[in-house]
């Protein structure tokens, strides 16, 4: 499917791209190395297995759309491959923090 110029999809891949993460392993880099991985302020359910179809849909699905400061996942794809925590304002794009998941040591949250 062709985009046109100045769609949803363009204008976020300029916004990303504009965006820098200082990453703990590699150091400042353009948003672009980055994949958006999520909510990191909502916990993953110890056992999904054990959740009903609408309990799992509710944790995938249902979420807020904060405006302010909010905690996300952001994979370094084009980098050293780590998962990170980052802590941006939604309203500004200002990245407030970058810090690897509690307990992952980088790995997948």
């Amino acid at each position: 499917m062709a985009r046109g110029p100045g769609s949803i999809t363009d204008d976020v891949l300029q916004e990303v791209s504009l965006m820098y993460l200082c990453c703990p392993y590699c150091g400042e880099r353009s948003g672009a190395e980055f994949a958006y991985g999520g909510d990191a302020s909502a916990p993953r359910p110890g056992n999904p297995a054990s959740l009903s179809d609408a309990e799992w849909y509710a944790w995938l699905y249902e979420r807020d759309n904060p405006v302010g400061r909010h905690q996300e996942y952001w994979y370094h794809q084009l980098g050293c491959r780590q998962w990170l925590v980052v802590v941006r304002d939604t309203v500004s794009n200002d990245i407030i923090a970058v810090e690897e998941p509690v307990g992952s040591g980088g790995g997948q949250p």
